[in-house]
């Protein structure tokens, strides 16, 4: 009789030991992979096309008039241009880390102008519109900002008049090439716009004008101008 509790003793202690060491056991739980999604950085390399606005500030064209009768010259007024004008422009740039040189084109209407009227004469000066082809070299100086700077020619058509009360009349049109220099300052908006401000100076250099009368004065057109533009980048 007492062989019969000890042996079912020992059968239960065989069969909860497994089961007793199961339920011990701890699960490790597996550590989750968390793929880190960095963006790439937007780059102003490549072909773009854009719009632009600006506002020209005078620069100095001081009207004289020479021709009989004077002893020198007669300044009768000035024609210093400014105004609105509006533009687009194509362009492509290298990227030749960690410098970008870049080239563009660009056509440029609008209302940049000039007149006055006092008891020497009147006269007034307007350009029709402007076509300029120029160079550029610029660093990202923060990331998805560029810097640069720029330099090129320009062609102009002017609508040109002046009359001189004491004699002189001119009443003419006439294109010049001059050159056109400044600095600028573009920020990305997303991975194909970016928006860009400018400061630039154009200057046209001399164009005489002379009358039937023997009479003759210097045109000298040249302007500041500040420019913001919205330029769309191409694809690779």
């Amino acid at each position: 009789m007492t062989k019969t509790p000890l042996a079912l003793a020992l059968m239960l202690c065989a069969f909860s030991g497994p089961a007793l060491a199961g339920g011990l056991t701890q699960t490790t739980p597996e550590t989750p992979i968390v793929e880190v999604v960095t963006s790439a950085p937007v780059g102003f390399a490549g072909a773009y096309a854009g719009l632009s606005l600006g506002w020209a500030f005078p620069g100095d064209d001081q009207v004289g008039v020479s021709g009989p009768g004077i002893s020198g010259t007669d300044d009768i007024g000035e024609l210093d241009l400014g105004g609105t004008s509006f533009g687009v422009q194509l362009g492509y740039r290298w990227d030749l880390a960690p410098v970008l040189l870049g080239v563009e084109v660009a056509a440029t209407g609008g209302n940049i102008s000039a007149d006055f009227d006092n008891s020497e004469g009147e006269g007034e000066n307007s350009l029709d519109y402007a076509l300029s082809l120029r160079g550029s070299a610029g660093t990202e100086i923060a990331r998805e900002t560029l810097f640069y700077g720029f330099a090129g020619a320009s062609y102009g058509k002017f609508d040109y008049s002046v009359t001189r009360d004491a004699g002189g009349e001119f009443d003419e049109n006439f294109n010049r090439t001059g050159y056109l220099g400044g600095v600028g300052l573009e920020r990305a908006i997303s991975d194909r716009w970016s928006l860009r401000g400018e400061y630039q100076y154009t200057n046209y250099g001399s164009e005489k004008l002379t009358d039937s009368d023997g009479y003759d004065t210097k045109a000298t057109p040249d302007y500041h101008s500040v420019n913001i533009g919205l330029n769309y980048r191409f694809g690779q």
